[in-house]
């Protein structure tokens, strides 16, 4: 049986540009900007009202469940703005993106479920 891990994610803006995310409470495995491990990873929140600034992968949701993404800007990520795979219940609100790279256009959503998209 996998371990159910319940993690927060805010943007803490400080300034008007923001290049990762800082993972509020989180399990020594899971380290902020790095890659993970785990799956099953319940509740996520990515939320703010700055900007991520050239993030190298943009917003990765893979096999996660119950993530929010609500009002960030994201400027020229290297590949997708959000990529998401094997997820359930995504919803995105207010996400703006500028890109001008080869693969950064926009939102990629492979085999997700219950997913909400809002202007």
């Amino acid at each position: 049986m996998k371990q159910i891990l319940k993690i927060a994610v805010a943007l803490l803006f400080a300034a008007t540009s923001v290049t990762h995310a800082q993972l509020v409470t989180f399990p020594a495995s899971l380290r902020p900007g790095m890659p993970h491990n785990d799956d099953y990873i319940v509740r996520v929140r990515i939320i703010g009202q700055g900007i991520l600034d050239h993030p190298i992968r943009g917003i990765e949701i893979t096999d996660f469940r119950n993530v929010l993404i609500d009002s960030i800007t994201v400027v020229n990520p290297d590949h997708y703005t959000v990529f998401g795979g094997g997820a359930t219940g995504i919803t995105i609100r207010n996400l703006k993106s500028f890109s001008c790279k080869g693969w950064s256009d926009g939102i990629d959503l492979m085999c997700c479920r219950n997913v909400l998209l809002y202007a």
